[in-house]
């Protein structure tokens, strides 16, 4: 997760952008408050599905040692695919 301060210096900066060029109009405050709330939901939607993906590849972690599988690919595989089904995009 990213420190407080990084987020609201990104909210910061994405909503003084989107006033700036238009794509919203209102007070600077409400404006930036939303943003953030928007980044915060979204960094927390993505540590929910990485610790889900966390899970499964416990449960399966004999099998993927047994196959000497990358851990780190199959976490990233299992991570893609739950995002995937839940309809959520990851960067």
């Amino acid at each position: 997760m990213l420190p407080k301060g990084i987020i609201l210096h990104i909210a910061e900066k994405a909503a003084d952008g989107l006033i700036k060029f238009g794509a919203v109009r209102g007070d600077r405050q409400i404006v930036l408050h939303v943003v953030e709330r928007a980044l915060n939901e979204e960094l927390e939607v993505e540590k929910r599905l990485r610790e889900e993906a966390d899970k499964v590849l416990e449960l399966h972690m004999k099998e993927a040692r047994a196959a000497k599988a990358d851990l780190g690919a199959l976490r990233e595989k299992i991570l893609q695919k739950l995002a995937r089904d839940k309809g959520v995009v990851l960067k």
